[in-house]
């Protein structure tokens, strides 16, 4: 954080991944100290047990809302009093999704999603795969525009 602090740049921010601030040891007081427009992007992620930083992987890495092990709630409403407001992903490894089809994977990141930043007072537009409309043409049609 001493080197972030540091740096003045606008051009410069940091991706918080919520699944290395907790393993590395990080606490909500330094991330409440993070201006909200300092942060690029949020990545969510949940564990079904902490690591230490020697055991952690990738693979640890689930859904946020999982086991609720990593408080992803309380890292979206922090950062979101600090003025944060850029995009947020979930962030699991891909063996969560095993024999699941893409629709799937999508409705079911979208649920996990919604149930954070439902809990952190944050509004939420589900958009399933299913409201998706297929393209009949080219898009400036299917939009109303004249080619």
């Amino acid at each position: 954080l001493a080197f972030f602090k540091a740096c003045t740049s606008p051009a410069v921010g940091v991706v918080i991944d919520t699944f290395n601030w907790v393993v590395g040891g990080g606490t909500f007081e330094q991330l409440a100290s993070i201006p909200g427009t300092k942060v690029a992007a949020l990545r969510l992620s949940d564990t079904e047990q902490l690591p230490t930083i020697a055991d952690a992987s990738v693979k640890m890495r689930q859904l946020p809302g999982t086991s609720g092990i990593i408080d992803n709630v309380r890292m979206v409403a922090t950062l979101s009093k600090s003025g944060f407001d850029g995009p947020i992903t979930s962030f699991a490894h891909s063996s969560n999704f095993s024999g699941m089809t893409r629709d799937s994977i999508v409705a079911k990141s979208q649920d996990s999603l919604d149930n954070v930043l439902a809990g952190a007072g944050l509004p939420t537009f589900t958009r399933r795969p299913e409201m998706i409309v297929e393209s009949t043409g080219p898009i400036s049609e299917d939009i109303g525009l004249e080619a």
